[in-house]
């Protein structure tokens, strides 16, 4: 039932928070290891589970669309900050909200210092809408100087992106908006995060 449940989140959240790191994490070039501090003597027909690594790491609540969606709905997601000093290897993750289960998503191996979106959940309080133009607008411009014709032909396409948050609580949303060759961001839109294949614009939705 509901109280069970939460009791054993409670004694889980507390076994967590008592537990130690029994190894140390180092860099091997491009790779990295765990060397535990203390050998772990497992006996025939057992297990044994060892805490490899504690400690915190920085994170923010935010919705992710991605332009290539093909859904309407953005995806809950964290914005992970990797502060433990130590790298964090590929795998599943448990995202715990207050004293419920959240989501799980996959990671890949995460450096120190590194930050790195996790998606987990459909978030289903937020509506995103993108119209674009179908054909770019074509602005020539030509110029006469010193008996030079200079001629500059641009080729302008404007996207809107409209947001509606159903929820009570204002949320964070992150749309990436695809980077193109050749093409750049016009007027004074700055992208908070900047990647090979997005640009990432962090936007406050009431």
């Amino acid at each position: 039932d509901a109280v069970s449940s939460v009791s054993v989140l409670e004694k889980a959240e507390a076994a967590f928070a008592a537990q130690q790191s029994d190894a140390t994490a180092g860099q091997l070039g491009d790779l990295f290891e765990y060397k535990l501090k203390e050998p772990v003597t497992i006996r025939k027909n057992q297990s044994a589970l060892v805490p490899i690594l504690t400690g915190d790491v920085g994170a923010e609540k935010v919705s992710l669309w991605n332009a290539s969606s093909s859904q309407n709905r953005p995806l809950r997601a964290v914005w992970l900050t990797n502060t433990t000093g130590s790298t964090l290897d590929s795998g599943s993750v448990a995202i715990i909200e207050g004293q419920a289960f959240a989501g799980e998503g996959l990671i890949d191996p995460l450096k120190a210092g590194e930050k790195r979106l996790l998606s987990y959940a459909m978030d289903l309080a937020m509506n995103v809408d993108a119209k674009g133009e179908s054909v770019p607008s074509r602005i020539t411009k030509v110029q006469v100087s010193r008996g030079l014709l200079i001629q500059q032909i641009e080729e302008r396409q404007r996207r809107t992106y409209t947001a509606r948050n159903e929820d009570t609580e204002p949320r964070v949303l992150v749309i990436e908006h695809p980077v193109r060759v050749g093409w750049t961001l016009g007027g004074t839109l700055t992208a908070t995060e900047t990647t090979a294949a997005w640009y990432r614009f962090r936007v406050e939705i009431a």
